[in-house]
């Protein structure tokens, strides 16, 4: 489990893939996704802003999987 700051009253569309999801009462419940933007690949994270979860080997492979997929590979 990652503790980290959650935030609410984000419009996420309809038409993006979910990535992460979060049970917190005070969080919108989609803190991750990815989406298409007319030529380009576009991955959202909301989590992440401090050395806890920069450190976590499990978010650094999720933001290394999302850089990855977004540039095509």
């Amino acid at each position: 489990m990652i503790k980290e700051e959650g935030y609410g009253n984000i419009e996420v569309l309809e038409t993006v893939t979910t990535l992460l999801t979060t049970s917190h009462p005070h969080c919108d419940s989609i803190i991750g996704w990815a989406h298409h933007f007319n030529n380009s690949r576009v991955v959202y994270i909301l989590p992440g802003h401090g050395p806890d979860i920069y450190s976590h080997p499990q978010y650094r492979k999720l933001i290394s999987n999302a850089l990855k997929w977004s540039v095509g590979k």
